[in-house]
């Protein structure tokens, strides 16, 4: 009887025991399953924090594009209108030496005037 009762104790241990064991095996459950749904709840939100940025990348590489365009265009008409220039340079050089040449040749005929039509000097810098 007395081993039967030192046996009994045992059990009881071990069944108090496997109870708390339990406990923390529930315990630690409980918890992965909160970091599960913490994590999910993340994922989520860096999902939506990722797809706006993607949607933000695509806008500012649209309007790199654009002012990339801009640019090129921009250069394009700088160029013409420097050529324009240098047309309209040499024709009002050409008219002051026809003026000078003018003022020091004897007055005998007109001097005939070199004249250019405005869209020729312009026609690269105007668009209709």
């Amino acid at each position: 009887m007395e081993r039967t009762g030192k046996l009994l104790v045992a059990f009881r241990a071990r069944e108090a025991a496997v109870a708390a064991a339990e406990q923390r095996s529930q315990a630690l459950a409980d918890r992965i399953a909160a970091a599960e749904a913490a994590a999910a709840k993340r994922h989520k939100s860096l999902s939506a924090r990722l797809a706006q940025a993607e949607a933000a990348l695509r806008r500012n590489e649209e309007e790199l594009n654009s002012t990339r365009f801009e640019l090129q265009d921009e250069r394009k008409k700088r160029r013409a209108a420097e050529a324009a220039k240098g047309q309209a340079l040499s024709y009002f050089a050409a008219l002051h030496r026809k003026a000078d040449e003018a003022k020091t040749a004897p007055c005998e005929a007109p001097v005939p005037v070199l004249q250019l039509p405005a869209d020729t000097l312009l026609a690269d810098t105007i668009s209709f």
